[in-house]
């Protein structure tokens, strides 16, 4: 509750930021997006702050081998990561991967086994609480582009796609409130922009 007050007085203190997330499964141009739409709200006059994969710097086991310390220590890392940025008092401020994401392999670990029902009911009541204090969200689909190995990610095709279906089940069943693109670079950007038009944004 303490760091839920402490973000809505920053919100609040003087202009508001549109803070949102990009999300999808593995590969499928979540950062490219957001790099593309930095540009466009520069263009547009907007100040623009972002916040990378949290994941990336967890010292312990992630995707389907993670488990309840992989997804609390991205919990504890993400509030800070985004009362951080927020400081900054931005126009907008993106999240590449963000809470929600912990509802979504949270329920998937549960599922294989890995959480155990209090764990996930811990970890969904902090997703929950956390999911209010974002403005917009977006869901990347995949596309017919084959994953880029970087070590890092999983690059199985139907893996990526199992995924996108798993997202849109568990954001739906948590009532987030996002947009689905697909389609080329450019169509991703336009379509992200007309949500945001119709969202009161731009």
């Amino acid at each position: 509750m303490e760091l839920k007050n402490t973000l809505n007085q920053i919100k609040t203190n003087g202009k508001h930021t549109k803070k949102g997330w990009i999300t999808g499964a593995p590969g499928v141009g979540k950062t490219a997006l957001l790099h593309g739409l930095v540009g466009e709200l520069k263009w547009c006059d907007k100040t623009v702050e972002w916040i990378d994969e949290v994941i990336r710097d967890c010292p312990y086991s992630i995707d389907k081998d993670a488990g309840f310390k992989t997804e609390m220590w991205v919990v504890e890392h993400q509030h800070l990561k985004e009362l951080e940025k927020l400081k900054l008092a931005p126009n907008f401020l993106f999240c590449d991967r963000s809470m929600l994401d912990l509802a979504v392999y949270g329920t998937m670990l549960l599922e294989a086994g890995k959480l155990s029902e209090k764990e996930y009911q811990i970890l969904l009541r902090a997703v929950m609480d956390w999911m209010h204090t974002y403005d917009f969200g977006i869901l990347v689909s995949p596309s017919g582009k084959e994953v880029t190995a970087d070590g890092f990610r999983a690059t199985d095709k139907k893996y990526q796609a199992d995924m996108h279906n798993y997202f849109v089940k568990v954001l739906d069943a948590i009532g987030a409130d996002y947009v689905v693109v697909d389609g080329s670079h450019a169509e991703r950007i336009s379509k992200v922009k007309d949500y945001f038009k119709n969202k009161g944004f731009l």
